[in-house]
């Protein structure tokens, strides 16, 4: 279906409906549930340093920020690969995934979380923690950052 700029005063309620149908269906699980299961799938691939940035309270594009380190590029690829079949098992098929290629950096987008993957020096580089916490810093709303507990393993 084209529809042209001109078109849009001619839209009919089965055209519109035609348009929001064509639209990929993601299917989602809850928050609170795509959350636990992305934290125990960092910490079953022991990730390191996990750390939670709520910006609920904020109108950002997420509710969640998940930021973790793993100790190699195939081990952050490896955790990228893990949180999406994972969540695909779970029923969960909002998944993006942007920086596989290297494995420095992987962004994996969950629609209301987004859970930055990063090897060492890479995430010391960005920084991305402070950035949430200084952005807002001088505003009432900071965001909430969390440290989770166990998530550094020592073998």
């Amino acid at each position: 279906m084209n529809i042209r700029k001109g078109d849009v005063t001619h839209l009919t309620p089965k055209t519109i409906q035609a348009v929001a149908t064509a639209a990929p269906a993601y299917k989602t699980i809850p928050t609170e549930t795509l959350k636990s299961l992305v934290l125990a799938t960092i910490d079953d691939m022991k990730g390191e340093e996990t750390e939670i940035i709520d910006l609920q309270a904020e109108d950002y594009i997420t509710d969640y920020m998940i930021v973790s380190t793993g100790r190699s590029s195939r081990q952050v690829m490896s955790m990228a690969d893990k949180i999406r079949e994972q969540c695909l098992e779970s029923g969960h098929t909002l998944v993006r995934m942007e920086g596989g290629q290297t494995g420095d950096w992987i962004v994996v987008d969950l629609g209301d979380i987004i859970v930055h993957l990063f090897r060492p020096e890479v995430r010391t580089f960005y920084n991305i923690e402070r950035m949430w916490r200084d952005r807002n810093s001088a505003g009432p709303n900071t965001p909430h950052l969390t440290v989770t507990a166990n998530t550094e393993h020592h073998h």
